[in-house]
């Protein structure tokens, strides 16, 4: 009810003094809403005229009864037309000072952009992620009188509580028992607040605030890193539905469906529900999918942020390399056909959500290749076996001694000189022709021009870095040589002849 009421307000800001008639209409009712008498320069009490959302908040977020609270809240549910139900249960949402609950002074000490300041950075945290904020005017609003990082942070919870978190004294505590820096003296450092708590405690901010406030006040055991760490799951899930890609959909949007009917008889169907029954907010999420037999490839990880009783996750999308090679073997009742699958090996999660090679991998799977020896290697045996894996990362050591890494950095690596022009990756089938490879003829509009092939574009890449594989033969002025060929070429004018 609160993101919806916080939306609803905010074409109120020509409109004060109907915020402000609320107000007076809920004390008339004899709920203790604070005074609505505002203080002139000769401290005379003059009728209140301006509001903002922050400050119309405090009317139910502030040292009052569970019940005074839902009753605020559904008196302007019915005034407001609000369609969301009232809370039953207040716990983790913090409160400020009854006996200074406004967010900006009396009309003595105020200041002319207080008000609109704090109206402008309500509308941005409404519509907006904290990395859009202004950091100005995110400043401006902490130098207002009354108004404090603890203060500020927590009306911006009350707007947008999925995507700003409070920095009340129950949070800081339990930031400072998570190695968390609470401080927040400006936007950067609020940013970094909530990247930490990202990172250490989840994404779920009302959890996290109810669980700080639970662990005050005693009524639940301390939340802390290691135990969110402990119970976190991790799942992949695919994304085709029958004959329709929900990929692009999926990936735009941020979460994650399941396909299946919940009252479909199949057993698929019932197996999937019943996974899906098992994932919690905070876990993390790849959307999968299979390139081939073997092959596994993640388009996007995530963690949970909610999900529905239709099979609907929400996700935050989180910065991390996406695995494509086979299928890692290990998974326990489930198989990467599956629909959702639920990952439980250490082995797998590493390779699949951090980029890490994969320790078991079989070095008998593995082609054996010397890398010491020459440019000219044919690679063989049946699917399967790695020939793909070790090609990639010859190429790198090749165009690039002395790299590092994992698998998937050399695939990172690899896939950057792809971009460049500097390697590429053939696949020869019936098709595939002498012009494809060398150069041909092509139609370009109503003429025809030569075409490089594959070899010829990687030979002119060579070519024109003179000083990566120059060939020192006297004979031919202009020449280059392709680093995994061995071929060599000689440039003549504006044309390029076997030599």
């Amino acid at each position: 009810m609160y993101t919806e009421l916080a939306k609803k307000i905010l074409p109120y800001r020509n409109r004060q003094g109907e915020l402000i008639q609320l107000l007076k209409e809920l004390a008339a009712k004899g709920f203790p809403v604070g005074s609505t008498l505002d203080e002139d320069g000769k401290q005379n009490k003059i009728p209140l005229a301006t509001i903002d959302p922050f400050t119309f908040f405090t009317t139910f977020n502030r040292g009052l009864t569970n019940e005074n609270r839902r009753g605020i809240l559904s008196y302007l549910k019915a005034k407001l037309n609000l369609q969301s139900d009232v809370p039953t249960d207040f716990d983790g949402i913090p409160i400020v000072n009854s006996q200074a609950a406004w967010f900006f002074p009396y009309a003595s000490s105020r200041k002319a952009d207080d008000i609109p300041s704090l109206w402008t950075l309500a509308e941005a945290v409404v519509q907006n992620p904290p990395e859009k904020l202004d950091a100005k005017l995110f400043e401006r609003c902490l130098q207002i009188l009354s108004v404090g990082p603890a203060k500020l942070t927590m009306g911006m919870f009350w707007l947008n509580p999925k995507q700003y978190i409070a920095c009340d004294s129950n949070n800081r505590k339990l930031f400072e028992r998570n190695g968390i820096n609470g401080e927040i003296k400006n936007l950067p450092m609020y940013l970094q607040l909530i990247k930490d708590v990202n990172t250490k405690l989840g994404v779920d901010y009302p959890q996290i605030s109810k669980s700080a406030f639970e662990s005050a006040s005693g009524a639940g055991e301390p939340l802390d890193a290691t135990s969110q760490k402990g119970n976190k799951q991790y799942w992949a899930g695919g994304f085709q539905w029958g004959n329709t890609s929900k990929l692009e959909e999926f990936i735009q949007g941020n979460f994650w469906q399941l396909g299946w009917d919940k009252t479909e008889p199949n057993p698929a169907a019932k197996k999937n529900w019943d996974y899906f029954q098992h994932v919690k907010v905070g876990d993390e999420f790849a959307i999968k999918g299979l390139g081939g037999r073997n092959d596994l490839r993640v388009h996007y990880i995530g963690e949970v942020t909610s999900k529905t009783e239709d099979g609907v996750l929400k996700l935050q999308k989180l910065d991390r390399p996406l695995y494509k090679d086979k299928g890692p073997k290990g998974l326990t009742g489930a198989t990467w056909f599956d629909t959702l699958v639920p990952i439980k090996s250490k082995e797998i999660i590493g390779a699949i959500f951090h980029g890490e090679q994969l320790a078991s991998e079989s070095e008998e799977s593995r082609p054996i290749v010397d890398i010491a020896s020459g440019v000219n290697v044919i690679l063989y045996g049946p699917p399967g076996t790695g020939k793909t894996y070790e090609t990639i990362e010859r190429s790198v050591k090749l165009t690039t001694p002395g790299f590092s890494g994992d698998h998937a950095a050399h695939k990172r690596k690899f896939d950057a000189m792809r971009r460049e022009g500097r390697v590429e990756f053939i696949t020869f089938h019936q098709s595939y022709s002498y012009e494809d490879f060398i150069e041909g003829i092509r139609p370009v509009g109503s003429l025809l021009d030569v075409h490089p092939g594959s070899i010829s574009q990687l030979a002119d890449y060579y070519w024109r870095d003179g000083t990566t594989f120059w060939i020192g033969d006297a004979k031919y002025k202009h020449l280059a040589k392709g680093p995994a060929t061995g071929t060599t070429f000689s440039r003549l004018g504006n044309r390029r002849e076997w030599v």
